[in-house]
């Protein structure tokens, strides 16, 4: 379950009243990724926001050439 203290984690919810990050909770999706998974491409519909609570993840992009490098 993600509390009101993993949202406030992030420094862009850190000034949030405690009511307001609470209500938003519900909305809240969590998920697990097994390491190396593409979670999100280049062109997808940009309706969601992830927020990294455990673990890492890279944001990459592959050339014309086909060089994959990290943004």
């Amino acid at each position: 379950m993600i509390t009101v203290e993993d949202i406030r984690k992030f420094t862009l919810f850190k000034d949030f009243p405690t009511e307001t990050l609470a209500a938003i909770i519900p909305r809240l999706i969590s998920n697990t990724f097994p390491a190396n998974t593409t979670i999100i491409y280049r062109g997808d519909p940009g309706h969601s926001m992830f927020m990294i609570l455990s673990g890492r993840a890279a944001a990459t992009s592959t050339n014309a050439e086909g060089v994959q490098y990290t943004l």
